[in-house]
């Protein structure tokens, strides 16, 4: 299994998981593999300070990033047309992590929150570390 790129996410998140489902269809040369923030193997290899589920963790080739440097980043690896996104950059990390920290804060509220995470197809079992 490819670990070039791991999306880690909160697998009880309908925001997130709507989130995954969009990165699956982004990333047709299957580059990334997904984890979920409260599976062993994420509890294992995430660095504990990125460890709270109300952050989503993008891990390339083996360096972390958290909040919407996470999201940028992924997006662009995803597909490369997202590199216009790049754009966010411009804006201190603290005023984008502001405005990310707003819509986790309130991901429950809004989309909803599932008492289980959700179990792959069989198409896109492989691209899931359970």
């Amino acid at each position: 299994m490819p670990k070039d790129y791991i999306l880690y996410f909160d697998g009880h998140c309908l925001l997130c998981q709507f989130w995954v489902k969009v990165f699956l269809r982004l990333d047709g040369q299957k580059k990334f593999v997904f984890a979920s923030l409260q599976s062993d193997f994420a509890r294992q290899r995430v660095p504990e300070k990125w460890q709270q589920i109300d952050s989503i963790v993008f891990e390339k080739n083996g360096q972390f990033y958290s909040k919407s440097t996470a999201i940028l980043l992924a997006a662009a690896a995803a597909k490369p047309v997202f590199y216009i996104f790049y754009v966010f950059f411009l804006l201190p990390r603290v005023v984008r992590d502001f405005f990310y920290d707003l819509v986790a804060k309130n991901r429950y509220k809004y989309f909803g929150k599932s008492d289980t995470c959700e179990i792959p197809d069989a198409n896109q079992k492989d691209r899931f570390i359970l």
